[in-house]
C-alpha cells in the first residue's frame, strides 16, 4: 500500500500536511463525481497530475543544465556521478542544491555540492555557490 499512495500527489514525499490536504481535495473530487458527473470528476481529478508532471520536466530540465555546467567545470567531467537534487521555490527564480562525487585531481571520488539559481523569465543558471 505504501508504494500505491506513491504514485498520487500529496502523498509521494510522506509530509502529514501534504497528506491532509490531498486527502480533503480527493475526498472533494468524490462529491464532485455525485453532483456533477463522471466528465467534470476526471477533469477535476486530473489536473493535479498533470500540474505536477508539467513541473517534474521543468525541473529535470533545470538539472541537466546544471550537470552539464558542473561537468564542464570538472577536471574529468566523465567521472561526475549525481547523488541528489534538492529544488526551493523562491516565485521568481528557483534555487537548485545538487550533490554530487567527481574525481579529484589526484582521481579520488571526493564528495561535492553546488548551489545554483535559475531564473524563470531568462532560463538562465548561475552557481553561487559550490562545496557549501
Amino acid at each position: 500500500m505504501k508504494n500505491f499512495s506513491k504514485c498520487f500527489p500529496g502523498f509521494r514525499s510522506g509530509v502529514k500536511s501534504k497528506k491532509i490536504i490531498a486527502s480533503i481535495y480527493y475526498a472533494m473530487t468524490v462529491l464532485i463525481l455525485f453532483k456533477i458527473g463522471i466528465g467534470t470528476f476526471l477533469i477535476v481529478l486530473i489536473i493535479p497530475f498533470m500540474l505536477f508532471f508539467f513541473i517534474s520536466i521543468i525541473r529535470k530540465e533545470y538539472k541537466r543544465d546544471l550537470v552539464d555546467l558542473v561537468k564542464k567545470n570538472l577536471n574529468n567531467g566523465r567521472s561526475f556521478k549525481h547523488v541528489s537534487t534538492v529544488y526551493t521555490d523562491k516565485h521568481n527564480y528557483l534555487i537548485i542544491k545538487m550533490t554530487y562525487k567527481a574525481k579529484n585531481t589526484y582521481g579520488r571520488m571526493i564528495l561535492r555540492n553546488v548551489t545554483a539559481k535559475t531564473d524563470y523569465k531568462t532560463n538562465m543558471i548561475t552557481i553561487i555557490a559550490e562545496n557549501n
